[in-house]
C-alpha cells in the first residue's frame, strides 16, 4: 500500500498560500482594523474586530482572494437598524481610503483595491459588523440587509471548532491539511469536469463543513484521509432526494447555508465516486510511481 507522504507533503506546499500574498494580507487588514478602531465617528461603536474565514482557519489553497474581518460593536440588535449600521460601517470606511472602492454586500461592506499602490493586488477585504448577544467569545448577530433582520452567526465557534479537530492530541494536525486537500481537489474536478462554470457549487466553505461531519481522526495517513473522507460521503448520501442540511459546527440546532441545487450536489457525488475508485487503487499500489501516476488523476 503506497501511501507517498512526501508527495502529499509536496502536493500541500504547492497549494498553501503564496508567503507573498500573505504579507499582503496582513497590509491590507491590519490598518483598517486599527482605523476603525479610532475612526472619530465610528470608535464610539467598536470593541473588537478579530479576523475569520478560510484564512484565519488555515484552510484557504492558492491565492488568497478575500480577507473576513469581523468588527464586534455596541450596537444593539433590538433597537438599532441592520442597514443603518451596514451604512455606519462604510462611511468609516470611505473615511480611510482616499479614492475608496466599496460595495454593499449582504451582511458586510466589501472593500475593492484595499492596496492601490499595488497594481498586482487582487484581494478584497469583507468587513462584517457583529453586535454582542453575551459576550463577545460566544454567538453574536449580523445584520441582514436584505431581510433587514440580525441573525446568529458564531465565527469564534467556527475556529475553536477548527483548532480541536486539528490538535495533535486529537488527529495528530491532519484536519486543516485535509480540508485543504478536499478543497484542492474540488477545484480541480471542476477545471476538468466543467470548466465552463464559473462559480461551482458547493464552495468551499461547505465543502470544509462536509469534511468535519466525515472525518475518521484515527486514519494514520493523508492519503489514507481522504480515501476515508469520499467514502464517508459517497456512502453517507447515495441517492440523494435533496440537497443535505450540514449542521453548524459551532451553532447546535443551525444548519450551513448553501445555494446549491440538487443537481450540483449530484453532480458533486459523481466526482466524488470517480475520485474514490482511483484514489483506492491508488492507495492499494505497491509501486510508488504507478501509485503516483492514480493520485496525479484525482488532484
Amino acid at each position: 500500500m503506497a501511501t507517498l507522504n512526501s508527495y502529499f507533503d509536496g502536493f500541500l506546499s504547492n497549494i498553501n498560500p503564496d508567503p507573498k500574498m500573505v504579507k499582503r494580507a496582513i497590509k491590507a487588514h491590519e490598518p483598517i482594523r486599527e482605523h476603525l478602531a479610532t475612526d472619530e465617528e465610528f470608535q464610539d461603536y467598536h470593541l473588537d474586530s478579530f479576523l475569520y474565514g478560510s484564512y484565519r482557519r488555515h484552510t484557504a489553497v492558492g491565492d488568497i482572494k478575500d480577507v473576513d474581518i469581523v468588527v464586534v460593536t455596541n450596537f444593539d440588535h433590538n433597537k438599532d437598524k441592520p442597514r443603518a449600521v451596514l451604512a455606519k460601517l462604510k462611511r468609516a470606511l470611505a473615511r480611510y481610503y482616499e479614492n475608496p472602492d466599496l460595495a454593499n454586500q449582504r451582511r458586510s461592506i466589501r472593500v475593492d483595491d484595499p492596496l492601490p499602490d499595488d497594481p498586482n493586488c487582487k484581494l478584497t477585504l469583507d468587513i462584517i459588523p457583529a453586535a454582542i448577544v453575551t459576550d463577545e467569545n460566544g454567538v453574536l448577530k449580523v445584520p441582514d440587509r436584505e431581510d433587514d433582520c440580525w441573525i446568529d452567526s458564531h465565527p469564534k465557534g467556527h475556529l475553536q471548532v477548527v483548532n480541536d479537530l486539528n490538535a495533535k492530541e486529537y488527529s495528530g494536525e491532519r484536519f486543516v491539511p485535509l480540508v485543504k486537500i478536499m478543497k484542492s481537489w474540488w477545484k480541480y474536478q471542476c477545471g476538468i469536469l466543467q470548466p465552463e462554470v464559473e462559480r461551482p457549487h458547493p464552495k468551499g466553505f461547505w465543502v470544509e463543513c462536509l469534511t468535519m461531519e466525515c472525518f475518521d481522526r484515527h486514519q494514520k495517513t493523508l492519503a489514507e484521509h481522504f480515501v476515508t473522507v469520499l467514502d464517508n460521503v459517497a456512502t453517507r448520501y447515495a441517492n440523494p432526494s435533496q440537497v443535505p442540511q450540514l449542521n453548524d459546527p459551532a451553532m447546535v440546532g443551525q444548519c450551513i447555508k448553501t445555494s446549491m441545487t440538487l443537481d450540483e450536489f449530484k453532480f458533486f457525488l459523481k466526482a466524488t465516486d470517480e475520485s474514490l475508485k482511483l484514489a483506492r487503487q491508488a492507495l492499494a499500489e505497491d509501486d510508488i510511481a504507478e501509485s503516483a501516476k492514480i493520485w496525479g488523476k484525482i488532484f
